[in-house]
């Protein structure tokens, strides 16, 4: 994954890499397409449709794989609709 200058970096949640040892060889790739699209669309309308949001995150459902994944953008300061996010949190990939 190669990201252009203005696509935002990704933060892990800590168990991230014990959770990719324990991911099916399908479900790690299926979640690298994914955070590639991710990191590009986070603010596209029709991209959020497909996800929810949760408290204080968005959830997108990996359905084939049976997993969600939880992250929030993380912006310099506060939200404006021009301003592009430093980085996605990934918070967890849970069960659905």
């Amino acid at each position: 994954m190669t990201a252009e200058m203005d696509d935002p970096e990704f933060e892990l949640y800590a168990d991230f890499a014990d959770d990719w040892d324990r991911f099916s060889p399908e479900f790690r790739k299926a979640l690298g397409e994914f955070l590639e699209i991710l990191q590009k669309k986070y603010y596209d309308r029709d991209f959020l449709r497909g996800s929810q949001e949760q408290e204080k995150y968005w959830a997108t459902a990996l359905e084939e794989h049976g997993y969600k994944v939880l992250w929030k953008p993380r912006y310099p300061n506060s939200y404006s609709l021009n301003q592009r996010a430093k980085s996605i949190l990934i918070v967890a990939i849970e069960p659905l």
